[in-house]
């Protein structure tokens, strides 16, 4: 999500697709990818796209047109890319296969990528200004920090860590949960970070004083977690392997998005609909509204009804 009008959604059907978030119009394809694509990031104007793929590549595409403007081929799958604040950087955190360590990759980006349509390649190196290595299995996300001044990973080897962009130095290292670190999100401008996790978890950390702040416990595998930007709510998504799941019910899968007190951490409620994992979820930037893209292929569009801003569960 963007300003909030606009949803871009990745697949494993190779494609990226842009939607409307008020009506549920699909407004163009993005093909180019000849794999999953894993990650995608927008630029905060909305006209540009990039995307992390299992291709090995890391594209980034004219909103607009869905003209492809440049790509850039990595050594194994790239599992997550993001841009960082004043997109002038970006970076992409590549698979530990065929002998290569799992690894961050960080990019320097040519200003005319960003804002020209008329923009040279050659302009644009091919070539990571650094590569931090140091994770013991697969990075499954990063996330730029406050300033740019770091970054944050995590990774199927259980932890949370916390990386100098100027020297690629490990900062902090968290041993964060007791399973695979599905995903991160950052909040409090980058101040704190909330995981989730495999071991039927999220936690919400303080990144100063390096502490766990609150834990939100699940009854099934955590996949992705979010923070609502206006009111005190957490929401954690997941559920169980697909190879476990029925197509009879949400419920008996566990794929219900499920609410919990920010500071308390008490369940609130759940949102059912889905009848596979969800693997991704997101509020609106307004905080009205949530997404959430399962494992069955289908993305759905919450907007909240007026009881849920009547409702006191702040105390």
């Amino acid at each position: 999500i963007t300003a909030g009008d606009l949803l871009f959604t990745a697949s494993k059907d190779k494609m990226i697709t842009m939607w409307r978030t008020d009506n549920g119009e699909r407004m163009g394809i993005f093909k180019g990818h000849n794999g999953v694509v894993w990650q995608v990031d927008v630029s905060r104007d909305s006209t540009r796209l990039i995307s992390a793929g299992g291709d090995e590549n890391v594209r980034i595409w004219d909103v607009q047109s869905g003209t492809l403007l440049w790509s850039i081929e990595h050594p194994t799958a790239v599992r997550a890319v993001s841009l960082a604040l004043g997109e002038r950087q970006f970076l992409s955190c590549t698979d530990s296969t065929f002998g290569y360590q799992p690894a961050i990759n960080l990019y320097d980006v040519a200003e005319d990528l960003m804002t020209s349509k008329s923009f040279d390649p050659r302009e644009q190196t091919t070539q990571p200004k650094m590569k931090i290595l140091g994770h013991d299995k697969r990075i499954t996300d990063c996330k730029w920090g406050p300033l740019n001044a770091t970054v944050i990973s995590c990774s199927e080897d259980k932890t949370v860590r916390q990386w100098d962009t100027e020297t690629g130095r490990l900062i902090l290292k968290i041993d964060a949960h007791d399973g695979t670190v599905n995903h991160i999100r950052t909040a409090y401008n980058g101040h704190c970070v909330l995981s989730a996790s495999a071991d039927h978890s999220a936690k919400m950390w303080d990144m100063r004083t390096r502490e766990c702040a609150k834990a939100y416990e699940s009854d099934t595998i955590v996949n992705d977690v979010d923070i609502s930007p206006i009111r005190d709510h957490v929401i954690l998504g997941g559920g169980q392997q697909a190879r476990d799941v029925t197509t009879t019910a949400g419920r008996a899968g566990k794929v219900e998005t499920k609410f919990f007190h920010k500071y308390y951490g008490m369940e609130l409620g759940a949102v059912a609909g889905h009848f596979g994992p969800v693997n991704t979820l997101q509020f609106a930037p307004d905080g009205r509204g949530f997404v959430s893209g399962g494992e069955e292929g289908v993305i759905r569009v919450h907007h909240f009804d007026d009881d849920y801003f009547s409702q006191d569960t702040e105390a």
